[in-house]
């Protein structure tokens, strides 16, 4: 492929671009004036980056463009990215389809301390002739370099929870961590798989949503590790039920069931949504989201919340609760739903709680699954949906 990395310089970008040359692919990409040691990372792979951001580098057309995380939405090539339909990644995205796919990621975590125990995991591994890969951001002593391709199952990664880019807004380590298995739908929940010390664990949970199998390998990793028997922490996490207001089925009139979470921001907003597509495949998914919280009714959040919005079929927004503390900083409901309709849901905002309700009631039917969104009452929405539809035609 002929890839472009825009902000080619960066600490993790650099060495992907290094590690996709090694697997054969045409690599280049803009920067502002880069220094030692990156520039003579890139020198010694055979990568020139161009200076400065001009879409112009975008000619000829790449196959694939790489956009690093301190790349804001206005950069005249993120822009001109989008405007040509150019497909896009970011780094973390792009390590996993590269690089992370065929390998067992060993992933260092938390606030301080990553890079240093990356190198030290790679020199470990190293050493002890495992051939690891690796990626580290900083030049360790008595490695060759900061990234490399190795040959053996595991590869090294720093997984720093900054957001990965200005359209990939989750934190990067979660493109770095994989089940063993497939997500499947079970009777009452998912099933998946995960791996242990070499061998594969069967586990069901009793909630829904890849996030939550994420949650529950994270926690079967410390119950193993506290010395839990397996067997007990397989059957604790198949009876598991999960919390209030945490996609809460409340009920189920007129062939609609009827849905309460506390999604308030894009993130959970779309695992959420996607963790109902799971549960209710083939029906009809109508968000209600109210915008409670401060942060939720923010403008500069506004174009991420749309974006996680329109996974669902049909939507409709409340006001913005707090709309006079927010004043202009407060996104406007109606361009929301524009830009909903943009990512191809249909949409609608109404200028009131009573209003949205009416609404929904008025379209409302049978096979349909309503969730309501919000951090707070909602005005008893869920409820008010719940005895409202006990009254409509099956």
């Amino acid at each position: 492929m002929d890839i472009h990395l825009i902000a080619i310089g960066g600490t993790g970008m650099a060495p992907l671009a290094c590690l996709l040359r090694d697997l054969g692919h045409d690599v280049r990409g803009s920067d502002g004036p880069l220094y030692p040691p990156t520039s003579d990372m890139l020198a010694e792979a055979g990568i020139e980056p161009l200076v400065g951001y001009d879409p112009a580098h975008l000619s000829p057309r790449p196959d694939l463009v790489i956009v690093g995380n301190a790349v804001p939405r206005t950069n005249p090539e993120a822009v001109a990215t989008e405007e040509l339909g150019l497909p896009r990644l970011s780094m973390p995205e792009a390590l996993d389809r590269f690089v992370l796919r065929d390998r067992r990621p060993l992933v260092v975590a938390g606030s301080h301390g990553k890079t240093t125990t990356t190198a030290m995991a790679a020199w470990v591994y190293s050493r002890a002739g495992a051939d690891p890969g690796y990626l580290i951001g900083g030049a360790p002593i008595g490695l060759p370099s900061g990234f490399a391709l190795g040959g053996g199952p595991r590869f090294a990664i720093e997984g720093d929870e900054y957001n990965a880019s200005y359209f990939d807004r989750g934190p990067k380590f979660w493109h770095y961590i994989r089940l063993a298995g497939p997500v499947e739908r079970g009777e009452r929940g998912i099933s998946f798989e995960l791996e242990e010390e070499g061998r594969r664990q069967r586990v069901d949970l009793g909630v829904w949503g890849e996030h939550n199998a994420l949650n529950a390998m994270a926690l079967w990793a410390a119950a193993r590790a506290d010395g839990l028997e397996r067997d007990a922490v397989l059957d604790a996490l198949a009876t598991f039920r999960g919390v209030k207001r945490r996609l809460e089925v409340i009920g189920e009139a007129a062939g609609v069931v009827v849905i309460d979470d506390f999604a308030h921001h894009a993130s959970e907003v779309a695992a959420s949504l996607a963790a109902l597509r799971q549960r209710f495949p083939g029906r009809r998914l109508v968000a209600l989201f109210e915008p409670r919280s401060l942060s939720a009714g923010r403008r500069q959040f506004a174009a991420d919340l749309a974006s996680a919005l329109a996974s669902a079929d049909r939507v409709f927004l409340a006001p913005v609760f707090h709309r006079e503390r927010l004043g202009e900083k407060g996104f406007d409901p109606e361009e929301v739903a524009a830009e909903i309709e943009r990512f191809g849901a249909v949409a609608t905002a109404c200028a009131s709680n009573d209003a949205l309700l009416e609404k929904v009631l008025a379209e409302a039917r049978t096979g349909d699954v309503l969730v309501t969104m919000s951090s707070g009452s909602f005005d008893g929405m869920p409820g008010r949906l719940q005895m409202a539809l006990q009254d409509l035609p099956v």
